[in-house]
């Protein structure tokens, strides 16, 4: 069972090689992950600009992906999405960086025991992509927002972000806002006229809504070719991984669109982890793994990571929500 595979590989973007840390899954009761401590993935935005720097790096040479997992097995049969899969969907009043989501039940017998807990889900507008730095950057200047600061770790005695918040560096505009807490995400949200989707919500359309699909853009195994990844051996073997398939940072937003989700969203696995509305007791669950993300789980659509509200790691951003008409 899946309950028993909550092993999460998060590598740290300063070092980049891979450690691991406890995770959650949808449902679970897995160790959460404080600020200054191991554990990150994330970030979102909503404005897509023509970027000057999607193709800046070579493709990873074959050979440098980390071999399919095989510790779990689909509880369904494989999901081999139709030619409508990745479609954008939208309805008249949906806004252009936005798709739409037909509601509908589902049961979380991924990463629970039976009987299985029942998920309902009503009609929701989410951004297409995750928020960019672009996008976010108008917010601070409207003052509803503060520019993203990072998270101290007491591990290393430096600063997360030294080398990775994307609203610091020059040409990254369209690379999505990261080193926000769960309050810069707010408050994002609630100035662009929209909330942040609940873990729920934000399941339903990874998992292909009632097709239960493993990954947003089916049941095959994660890589570079449809995710923001960390690359086992990516530089030259142990010890040499690369985060961000090789660049070593998140990439623009859209950037793989052949991992776009069912209903056209992109980037649901991988580039950045994203906020969501939901709690685990003391703790917000955060979703959709990360660049640092090697493990298949992590970039699954039922992994969940619970995460202190005030972390702000430079691999957790922001993705919009709202309910149909605004």
């Amino acid at each position: 069972m899946r309950s028993a595979l909550r092993r999460a590989v998060v590598c740290v973007l300063a070092a980049t090689t891979c450690r691991s840390v406890e995770g959650a899954g949808a449902g679970g009761g897995a160790e959460p992950v404080a600020p200054g401590g191991d554990g990150a993935v994330g970030v979102s935005p909503a404005s897509v600009e023509v970027s000057d720097d999607a193709q800046s790096v070579a493709p990873a040479k074959p050979g440098t992906e980390a071999p399919a997992s095989t510790e779990y097995a689909p509880p369904h049969p494989p999901v081999v999405p139709g030619p409508e899969w990745g479609t954008v969907v939208r309805r008249e009043t949906t806004p252009d960086d936005m798709i739409f989501v037909a509601g509908g039940r589902y049961f979380l017998h991924e990463t629970t025991d039976p009987p299985y807990e029942e998920r309902v889900v009503v009609d929701f507008e989410l951004d297409r992509t995750e928020v960019t730095v672009a996008a976010y950057r108008r917010c601070v200047s409207a003052g509803a927002c503060r520019p993203p600061v990072s998270t101290h770790d007491p591990e290393s005695g430096r600063t997360r972000h030294d080398a990775a918040c994307n609203y610091g560096i020059k040409g990254r505009r369209n690379h999505p806002v990261n080193c926000v807490d769960l309050s810069d995400a707010e408050a994002y949200c609630k100035w662009a006229g929209k909330r942040l989707p609940t873990q729920w919500e934000w399941q339903w359309e990874a998992r292909g809504r009632d097709a239960g699909a493993d990954f947003p853009w089916g049941d095959a195994a994660s890589s570079c070719e449809v995710a923001v990844k960390c690359l086992i051996g990516g530089k030259g073997g142990p010890g040499k991984d690369a985060t961000g398939c090789g660049r070593e940072s998140t990439w623009p937003v859209g950037s793989k669109p052949r991992g776009a989700s069912r209903d056209g969203a992109l980037d649901m696995a991988g580039n950045v982890a994203e906020w969501t509305s939901s709690t685990n007791g003391d703790y917000q669950i955060i979703r959709g793994g990360a660049f640092s993300q090697v493990h298949p789980i992590n970039l699954t659509s039922w992994q969940d990571i619970p995460m202190d509200p005030a972390t702000r790691y430079e691999d957790i951003g922001i993705r919009c929500a709202r309910d149909p008409g605004g």
